[in-house]
């Protein structure tokens, strides 16, 4: 599957910052990740201080999938309200969900600054913005319901947003905790101190073709050139291609789109201390980078395939262009 564009930023930004060979002799782990991403890079560094012997492969180049577009704004707020999502699942599961984001924000933080990692991690304000004036009632709820359970919210009126972040809105939630980061420096660094410090073996363009399990543990992964990989634990981290190895429809997916503008020497202090989304549907998302460029996604269609996202490119650069200026004329 092409997971995105031809031109994504952190690629541009940063190029190819090191490169692994192809897979080209039999090899033994006791864990295959399969998906060098960000996600498999995290997976690699845990099994790796774990003990175990990892090895890590992607089709592509490393970090090439989504992780080279994503905007990565770091949130503990998922796409369900918490409100909602107590609703779905119950209340004592929704809480652990919005209180384990938190969690994992300061576990990636501790990992960046305990490995020295530059990556442009820093923290932010998270500011949920109403839209509209009949999304400000639900909000305040949900902005309620964060409260009682401890987490680290404040509720701004329409009047407070616009003082403090020269943005117009009906009001919203602000959280303390989130984040921004280049998740595809990230997702480089932590495989190179892996490979330095734990011998964590690493193979790009390899592609497993088949799987073959054995009663024994002993499972046998091939690649396309007739090589083999034997391993006791397997880990997809493949991202948005999850639903490939599945074989099953566990997901409908979207595209979303994003524009970064040229670096704005006089960026206003409020847009780098702070990450931004907004309730309209599909959502808009704001964040700055560490060379002060503003980063603005959303624009969210159903996937049909890559020709027709990317033929949308234009007009959905026009679309964020607009919706951008609105709120922040």
């Amino acid at each position: 599957m092409d997971t995105r564009s031809h031109e994504p930023y952190w690629l541009l930004k940063n190029g190819i910052l090191e490169t692994f060979p192809s897979l080209q002799k039999p090899i033994i782990c006791d864990a295959l990740i399969v998906g060098a991403g960000v996600t498999g890079a995290l997976m690699a560094y845990q099994l790796c201080k774990e003990g175990y012997r990892v090895a890590l492969v992607d089709k592509r180049d490393l970090a090439f999938g989504s992780t080279s577009a994503t905007t990565a704004l770091l949130q503990y707020e998922i796409d369900e309200p918490l409100k909602t999502l107590s609703k779905k699942m119950g209340e004592s599961p929704a809480h652990a969900a919005y209180k384990e984001g938190v969690v994992a924000i300061r576990k990636l933080e501790k990992i960046v600054k305990d490995l020295n990692i530059q990556c442009g991690y820093a923290r932010k304000k998270s500011v949920y913005l109403a839209h509209s004036e009949s999304d400000v009632g639900w909000m305040k709820d949900e902005f309620e319901a964060r409260d009682t359970i401890g987490l680290p919210v404040k509720w701004l009126s329409k009047n407070e947003i616009e003082e403090k972040y020269e943005i117009i809105s009906e009001g919203g939630i602000e959280s303390s905790v989130g984040a921004s980061i280049d998740a595809f420096r990230l997702a480089y660094e932590l495989v190179s101190y892996c490979q330095k410090k734990f011998q964590l073996q690493v193979y790009d363009h390899t592609e497993i073709t088949t799987i073959t399990y054995q009663e024994d543990r002993q499972h046998t992964a091939h690649v396309y050139n007739d090589m083999t990989i034997t391993f006791t634990h397997l880990i997809y981290a493949t991202g948005y291609e999850a639903r490939i190895p599945t074989r099953k429809k566990v997901v409908d997916l979207i595209s979303t789109y994003a524009i970064a503008t040229e670096p704005i020497p006089n960026l206003p202090q409020s847009f780098k201390d702070a990450i931004f989304w907004d309730t309209q549907r599909p959502h808009l998302y704001i964040r700055s980078t560490d060379d002060h460029r503003l980063l603005v996604g959303g624009g969210d269609e159903k996937f049909k395939n890559a020709v027709r996202r990317d033929r949308l490119l234009e007009k959905k650069e026009g679309l964020l262009y607009r919706q951008f200026k609105s709120l922040c004329p």
